[in-house]
This record gives structure tokens, sequence and C-alpha cells, in this order.
């Protein structure tokens, strides 16, 4: 492929690749219903009758954090990002702020009642009379700290399940229980894959039909954490390459296997995301008509006869048929299939023919049956 051809191309992608990233990776929802703790009651992630309030999950490329305010009806305001100095760092990007694990979904970091503040919710704390010792903390995984029993909460669909820890004040907290759940209200994830000839406008709806030497490359794009790939259908065995989306969610392939001609491939992106997985696909058929005919023996008796078998790729197989001495002929019915030749009198050729079906050319194709005895040349 020609070098500016790649440069092109290249800068092409990146140009998708950054305006993908910095419109649809970029997405948020707000938290919904409520978070429950025997101590303090019931948390409200969000206004049950407004927006004056609530915690958000936003997405900006591959992150995922949470920021803004619940609220208890026992402690007041509750924090979720934009807060320092917490016992220890998440272990997702070194801050204290809420951040999604997005190998499982944990969310680690910490929330912070603001009950604890002289004023607000920054600043200056109480005085250690006033809040009893309390330092406001909710721990909401014990990957903060790494020690401690198992707890937390992860981001599951969407759903946060699970437990958070906020000292002797509001002990457990947790995120679904009988009756309660809170729920993310993210969109599940988009995937979608298109295909372009010859270096022409990608086309994402099927089929996708080419000519044999045609060059074809996929483009995928999907708002998951990752993507694989699958290439099913017609492939030549000795085609060496392979379609790979490398796992990323966005991206271009050039070094694709292609049908065969008459042949047809499904090319599948599978997307995993933290609210869930999603999968699209193209088929791509070269436009050939291909007829592998074969007479079975190829050698026989005066008065014998031969089974003459043919597969047909790349055209109705109810635009051909098969011709042969003595006036034989046959309309085909199926793509594939056999059937027995009258008396073999002499050396006879039989033939396979297709008509042109819309921008698939015809072909024909013949089958020779020798007699016993007849010299056969090299």
């Amino acid at each position: 492929m020609p070098a500016h051809f790649l440069v092109a191309s290249f800068l092409a992608l990146l140009f998708v690749v950054v305006g993908w990233y910095t419109t649809v990776f970029a997405q948020a929802s707000t938290l919904s219903n409520y978070a429950w703790s025997s101590n303090i009651g019931w948390v409200s992630m969000s206004d049950p009758v407004g927006t004056n309030y609530g915690v958000t999950l936003t997405r900006t490329g591959a992150q995922y954090v949470l920021s803004g305010y619940a609220w208890s009806s026992n402690i007041g305001w509750v924090r979720f990002g934009g807060v320092s100095g917490c016992p220890s760092p998440n272990p997702v990007d070194g801050t204290c702020d809420p951040t999604v694990d997005t190998s499982d979904g944990a969310i680690t970091g910490w929330a912070r009642a603001c009950s604890v503040y002289a004023s607000g919710c920054s600043g200056s704390l109480a005085a250690n009379s006033v809040r009893g010792g309390w330092d406001g903390w909710i721990s909401l995984n014990w990957r903060n700290t790494g020690s401690g029993p198992l707890y937390g909460w992860w981001l599951t669909g969407s759903r946060i399940e699970g437990f958070a820890w906020g000292g002797p004040v509001i002990g457990w907290l947790s995120a679904e229980g009988t009756g309660y759940q809170v729920n993310t209200n993210f969109p599940p994830p988009t995937a979608s894959i298109e295909v372009s000839v010859n270096g022409g406008a990608p086309v994402s709806t099927s089929p996708v039909d080419i000519f044999p030497g045609d060059e074809l490359e996929l483009n995928w794009i999907s708002d998951a954490i990752s993507c694989s790939s699958l290439t099913s259908g017609d492939l030549d065995p000795a085609d060496t390459d392979t379609f790979s989306t490398g796992s990323v969610p966005v991206g271009s392939d050039n070094t694709v296997p292609e049908p065969i001609d008459g042949g047809e491939v499904v090319y599948s992106v599978f997307c995993d995301g933290l609210t869930g997985s999603v999968s699209d696909s193209i088929t791509v058929r070269t436009l050939s008509t291909v007829i592998e005919l074969e007479v079975i023996p190829t050698v026989t008796d005066i008065g014998g006869m031969v089974e003459i078998v043919w597969d047909v790729r790349g055209n109705d197989p109810t635009a051909c048929s098969l011709s042969g001495p003595g006036g034989f002929s046959a309309a085909l019915s199926t793509a594939s299939g056999s059937m027995m030749s009258p008396a073999v009198q002499g050396e006879s050729t039989y033939n396979a023919t297709c008509g042109s079906n819309g921008f698939n050319p015809g072909a024909s194709q013949d089958a020779t049956v020798r007699i016993t005895g007849t010299l056969i040349e090299t």
C-alpha cells in the first residue's frame, strides 16, 4: 500500500479517535434512589422531586468517577469528589475521588460527610467536641487501605452494589437491599463496525458487495472498555491475514482476510463495558461466480453411468444448468448437489453454466469422463 495512503489513513483515524473520545466518551448520569445505614437511615443519592442535588457518575475516556452530593436527614450533605486529605488515596488514580476500577467495577476512593466541617463542605473541621472525634470519611472500598474486611461498592451494569464503611457514626452504608437499589442510569455501551472498499466511504449496511482484488478496511467504534473480534465464513485457508481489534474500543484494520471468490464473510466486534456488553457485525460478499464440477468416476465403460457433482458459489443456483452429449440437460435448484448421468456412449464432457446475476458475472465449468482403455493425453 502506498506510504501516502497509510499516512492519510492514520491521520483520518487519529481525527476520529480524538473526536470520539471527546464526545461519545464524555458521558454523565445522575445516580437514583437511596442507600441505607442502620445508624443514620436513608441516604438519598439524588433529589427525588427535582434536580437540586445528586451524585453523578461521569465517564471521560476510559475513566469513571463519582461527584456531587447525597443527602441524609440525620447527618446532612455527603460529598463525593473534590475532597482531599483522605486517610489514603484510592489505588486507581492516587486521589481521594471515588473512581471506578474498570477491570472489575470496584468503586474506590472516599466520600465525606459535610457535617464535620466548621462551615460548608470544605476548610477547617469543626471542634472535636462538636463532631465527637469523627472525621466524616466514608471509605467506598477496602482497597483504599488494603486491609480490614473485604467490603466495597461495585458498579455492575446499571447498578451499584455492596457496602461502604462510614466509621462509628454511619457504620455500613449499603447500596442495595430488600426494596431499595442505587442505580446509575448509565446507558449500556454501543458499538458499530463499518467497512471501506478501496479507500472509499465507510459502509455499515450488510451485505457489502466487492469484486476480486478489492482492498478492505474495517473500522469499529464503541464506548465500551474493550473490544474483541471474530471472522467467520468463506475464507482462504492459505490467507494469513487476520482481523484484530487489539482489544481497543476504537480502531481500524486494513489487513483483514477477504472472502474467497463467490464467498461471504461476517466480521464481528464484541465489546465489554462496565454497564454491559454489545456486539455488531457486517457481511462482505465477493461477487464472482465460482463453479466446481466433477464426474465420479472419471473413467468408465461404454454404457456406464457417472455421478455429476457440482458446487456453485456467488450466484443463484436457479440461474445455472447442466448440459452434456446426446441432448442431456438439467436445471439446478441447489447450490451444491449431484445427479447420475445417462448411459455414457463415449468420451463425454459435461458442462455447468451460470448466467450473470445482477452485478455478478456468469461462469462456466467442464468435467470430462473417458472410456476405459482410452489414451489420456498429458
